[in-house]
């Protein structure tokens, strides 16, 4: 009334002042049962990674790529980002893909890279919804990989030139030069924690990026390669 548009601290005892409510509650889209399996597949999740977490298991597969392990601190008046070590990432074992930390001295060592199957034992941990394997010991590398291997030197680089996204596009989550970085931001009143995807190859706009094109045209020639390759007598239908 009166052209007002925000009540203020009179409108309450004033006989045109209305005050409407309104409650909102969220509503279950999935069905019942499945709904129901969900819970069940979360609980029963969670009781297997209690009965797990901080212990010492054998961890064996194939490794899927191997990323540099970044973490930033942000200050009010600075920030820092250092090199801890990397992350060898795995996905034959769980629906998700789970990590391992090693550090700069065990990547020299065992020189680490895609495709490498090997062998250890280390301490299983949860990192904000990720599996994270550290304390890794008694390495063996059972078949060789096949790229090239991370270095300080170009992990340094890398990041250097690399684009930090709010955001994590599947298609770069997914990427070896995707890389989520663990960000510790400081401030006088409150301590937050988050993480940011870095992409290293500085990739400004995931949507035209041209790592996910090339990696498509070498699967096409790829299979063409291959279907070019069987004779004709046993392309045909009997």
């Amino acid at each position: 009334m009166h052209g007002y548009t925000t009540p203020g601290r009179k409108c309450k005892g004033c006989t045109y002042y209305v005050e409407e409510k309104l409650h909102f509650q969220p509503t279950l889209l999935l069905p019942s049962d499945a709904y129901t399996q969900f819970i069940e597949e979360i609980e029963n999740y969670e009781n297997w990674l209690e009965k797990i977490r901080f212990t010492r298991q054998p961890i064996a597969g194939r490794i899927y790529t191997v990323r540099p392990w970044f973490e930033k601190h942000l200050f009010p008046d600075r920030s820092r980002l250092d090199l801890r070590g990397y992350l060898l990432v795995f996905m034959d074992r769980f629906e998700d893909p789970f990590y391992v930390r090693i550090s700069q001295g065990q990547m020299q060592e065992y020189g680490f890279i895609p495709r490498m199957k090997v062998e250890m034992v280390g301490e299983i941990r949860e990192d904000r919804g990720r599996i994270v394997i550290q304390h890794v010991a008694q390495v063996e590398k059972k078949t060789k990989g096949w790229g090239w291997q991370w270095t300080k030197d170009k992990a340094q680089v890398a990041v250097k030139t690399a684009t930090e996204f709010t955001f994590q596009p599947e298609k770069c989550f997914a990427c070896s030069w995707g890389a989520l970085v663990d960000i510790t931001e400081l401030t006088e009143n409150e301590k937050k924690k988050y993480r940011r995807l870095y992409c290293l190859k500085g990739i400004v706009n995931p949507s035209v990026c041209y790592v996910s094109a090339l990696k498509a045209l070498r699967r096409k020639s790829a299979s063409l390669s291959i279907t070019e390759s069987i004779p004709k007598s046993q392309t045909r239908s009997h």
